[in-house]
């Protein structure tokens, strides 16, 4: 091992021991890089320390005692000179170190914050010279070169510097290690073997076996002189000095994919040691004259070198790079979910440098703007179940993530949008009322009365449907979406109901429907042509004739009718209900001579019943006698009304046919009707009152004109009621 031989015949530096004061970790904690430096000029080494954004630079954040060496460079040559190393786990940086003065080596310890400096931790037996460390689980690694046996190692001593074993596993002779690291279940060592002027990485399981001292094999004459790995690679920073090049190289961790020249770095700037964060590779320099030094930095994928990324103290020569501390955020965390009461809201982790093993969490709450914010009682998890409280206010969540090294800065989500309250819940249904007091009949106004609702409702939306009469098989009415609605004829024989909906800032409720109507009755019928009567109008000497009742016409569907006739005096005055003649016949009696008769009928359905409509009054009833004769007279043609039914204009009335004897004479009896049942009889004063014409005077706008003609033969009236009559309207 001439190369290190050399190396060690340099007579001692001595090294001054300069204590600078070192400042200890801001209140909240940070995440760095670390660098172990020798600076020969000044003799002085020690550790540096920047934040990881390169910012908060502290040239000797921890000071070595005199004469531990870091890192030197063998003038007389150009190749690499010892990389000593510097890790750091949760609590504490640690280094390698040679003395030169006293043949000895060792690792050292500190505080990350810089106190607790422990420059013997762990003590290398004499004549080692230290080319790296490393940490995994609960102990730290160190690689050594022994150039007086001319052989090398890896040693092992637990976290608490007990238990040292300098000898745990033998690497080959003739390999000059130079780069150490190690992950969950392997050591790697980066090696140099000077005799045959090549290069490799070695790897060891952490329990010593299956050792692969040609884990890798680089390209001859690329010096490695740091070693990292992570998860995916390993990566080793390297010198060419027949070349004036460095790089940086990667390989996967089968040993598979070597990249040699994975990052190309400026000529003469030697690097030394190599650390990762997840996001980036950190790696010492320093440059051919020994006059400047610094920390460049690539993401991991090669992309976006900065080569003087941070910039290092006068002439230092880097000895080692460590990348961590608690967690450094790089994007805060952020909020999913429905924003809404009684939705869970799910924290999305901000994105972290240096591995998080754990996060705690805070939800706030804060005004609708996002301001006024405090701490939620609790909430203190991942999620947060968002409840009544929240309610027009906005949310945010604090993430703190730790690792080993401690707890990050808390970082504070954007927040929601303002907490939606729940859509309204029904509580009792809307009910409807009737805008009269009324049976459920045609042309009923109905009218919704809100139900009650948690939730506050800003607004309600209504749906009429239309059910069956046992309040089932109920369809949507098109149109009936209003608070009210009016019976029609479609809805006889159903039943209604209404849906209502209730709307706040949270949403639609669903709908809350109400109890149905009674089935919907038709209204009760309403007459159209008034009864008439049938039959002759004349009483024998033994028993009157039977008339018979013509119905009437009638709206909404009359399911019975029923009678009452009525004896009046000629022309219709003074008359009174005939007792018990109720039915649809009735037979004339003894003394009713000289009188009249008309005929009421009202009709009846579910919507109740009509009003009584009557008929036009009979002729006079008169006396027949077998042995004098003659019948009555009979209609056999009805009487017509001609001529236009205005005001000032002449209605004429034909007398219709019929038969009967001796000669028959005729009357003709004019009305005014203001509806089919409310008729008043022309006075005898009015002249054309009973002639075969009438004049329409300007007074009957609007109102109808009928004409009851009668026949006569002088023994008996005939032509029955309305026999004839045509009723006109007058415009």
């Amino acid at each position: 091992m001439q190369f290190v031989m050399s190396r060690r015949a340099l007579p001692a530096l001595v090294f001054a021991v300069v204590l600078l004061a070192s400042a200890l970790l801001a209140s909240q904690a940070q995440a760095y890089v670390f660098w172990g430096f020798s600076a020969p000029g000044s003799y002085q080494s020690g550790i540096g320390r920047a934040q990881q954004d390169s910012t908060g630079v502290s040239g000797n954040a921890i000071s070595i005692p005199g004469g531990d060496v870091l890192r030197y460079k063998y003038t007389p040559i150009t190749e690499l000179g010892g990389d000593t190393g510097v890790v750091m786990d949760g609590a504490y940086v640690y280094w390698g170190f040679d003395a030169p003065s006293s043949d000895g080596a060792g690792i050292g310890r500190a505080k990350l914050g810089g106190g607790g400096v422990s420059n013997q931790f762990v003590s290398i037996p004499g004549g080692y010279q230290l080319e790296g460390v490393a940490i995994s689980g609960n102990y730290i690694y160190w690689a050594w070169n022994a150039p007086t046996s001319d052989s090398a190692g890896i040693g092992r001593a637990e976290l608490n510097g007990s238990h040292a074993d300098d000898r745990y596993v033998s690497v080959p002779s003739g390999d000059d290690i130079d780069g150490l690291a190690a992950d969950g279940s392997d050591v790697y060592w980066a090696w140099i073997a000077p005799t045959s002027d090549q290069s490799g990485i070695g790897r060891v399981k952490l329990n010593g076996s299956h050792l692969s001292n040609s884990f890798v094999q680089l390209t001859s004459r690329d010096k490695p002189s740091g070693l990292a790995v992570n998860g995916s690679y390993i990566y080793f920073a390297w010198l060419q000095a027949s070349t004036d090049s460095t790089g940086i190289g990667r390989a996967d961790l089968n040993g598979t994919h070597l990249s040699n020249g994975f990052i190309s770095l400026s000529g003469s700037d030697s690097p030394v040691g190599i650390g990762l964060d997840s996001s980036y590779i950190y790696w010492g320099w320093t440059d051919g004259s020994n006059a400047t030094a610094g920390i460049g930095r690539a993401k991991l994928n090669g992309s976006g070198v900065k080569q003087p990324f941070i910039g290092v103290s006068y002439g230092h020569q880097i000895g080692g790079i460590a990348v961590g501390g608690p967690p450094a955020n790089t994007a805060a965390p952020a909020i999913s979910g429905y924003v809404q009461q009684d939705h869970t809201l799910i924290e999305d982790h901000g994105s972290w440098l240096n591995g998080v093993s754990s996060y705690s969490y805070r939800w706030q709450r804060c005004n609708s703007t996002g301001g006024g914010c405090s701490s939620i009682a609790g909430a203190t998890h991942s999620t947060y179940g968002l409840k009544s409280a929240d309610i027009g206010h906005t949310i945010r969540v604090q993430e703190t993530a730790s690792n080993a090294s401690g707890a990050s800065e808390t970082v504070t989500s954007a927040h929601t949008s303002k907490v939606l309250p729940l859509p309204p819940i029904n509580v009792d249904p809307p009910t409807i009322s009737a805008n009269v007091s009324s049976l459920f009949t045609v042309g009923l106004g109905l009218t919704e009365a809100h139900g009650v609702w948690n939730g506050s409702p800003t607004s309600y939306t209504y749906q009429w449907e239309l059910c069956n009469s046992a309040g089932a098989s109920c369809t949507a009415i098109s149109g009936a979406s209003t608070q009210t609605f009016t019976l029609t004829s479609a809805d006889v024989g159903g039943t209604l109901r209404v849906q209502e909906t209730a709307t706040n800032a949270g949403g639609a409720s669903q709908p809350a429907t109400s109890v149905q109507t009674p089935v919907v009755l038709p209204l009760p019928p309403v007459n159209v042509t008034v009864p008439s009567i049938a039959g002759d109008l004349y009483v024998t000497a033994g028993a009157g004739q039977t008339l018979s009742a013509v119905p009437g016409t009638w709206t909404n569907n009359p399911t019975s009718v029923s009678y009452q006739w009525i004896l009046c005096s000629v022309g219709g005055s003074n008359c009174e209900a005939i007792l018990g003649a109720t039915s649809s016949t009735y037979t004339l009696i003894a003394g009713q001579q000289g009188d009249a008769i008309e005929l009421q009928e009202t009709a009846t359905n579910s919507g109740g019943t009509s009003l009584a409509a009557t008929s036009h009054i009979s002729g006079e009833i008169g006396t027949f006698s077998p042995e004098v004769g003659p019948y009555a007279p009979t209609n056999s043609l009805a009487p017509v009304i001609t001529g236009t039914a205005t005001p000032g204009q002449t209605l004429t009335a034909s007398a219709g046919a019929w038969e009967g004897s001796p000669t028959l004479t005729y009357t003709y009896t004019w009305q005014v009707c203001t509806s089919p049942t409310a008729c008043t009889l022309l006075t005898p004063d009015t002249t054309t009152a009973s002639s075969a014409t009438y004049t329409i005077p300007s007074s009957e706008g609007g109102d109808t004109v009928e004409v009851y003609v009668g026949a006569t033969n002088g023994v008996a009236f005939s032509g029955t009621n309305a026999v004839g009559s045509e009723i006109v309207t007058v415009n």
